[in-house]
């Protein structure tokens, strides 16, 4: 059974790390900060699909497999699911891995935007 608690623990720390990327980012460590960022996201849909599934997905691609599930049994969680994959894809990987950080006003401006994601998927969790 899934705790009420559980699943805000998730999202408040998805909110904590996001903080911490904003932060990271002030420094200039845009690399470090987009990590972060992607955590705050994957923490933020680990905390959505335990709230709608009652399973704690506890690794990565559970978590992925978790929320497109979601989104194939329910239409309207479609743009979360994309928006996720657009993180994933930029903030985990062109930002952090690959280290292309050659506009830092957009990588930027996607660290900020994950807020909007976490708000979203509360949302979702909730209803």
């Amino acid at each position: 059974m899934v705790l009420a608690q559980d699943v805000q623990a998730l999202f408040d720390d998805a909110r904590d790390l996001h903080q911490s990327a904003l932060k990271v980012a002030e420094e200039g460590d845009l690399r470090d900060a987009a990590e972060k960022a992607w955590c705050a996201v994957n923490r933020a849909t680990t905390a959505l699909v335990l709230a709608r599934t009652d399973a704690r997905p506890e690794r990565s691609p559970q978590v992925t497999h978790g929320l497109t599930g979601l989104a194939d049994d329910d239409f309207r969680l479609r743009d979360l699911a994309d928006a996720y994959f657009v993180y994933q894809g930029l903030l985990h990987g062109t930002y952090f891995y690959d280290g292309k950080l050659d506009s830092p006003p957009t990588v930027t401006s996607q660290i900020r935007r994950v807020a909007d994601y976490i708000q979203e998927a509360e949302r979702w969790a909730e209803g």
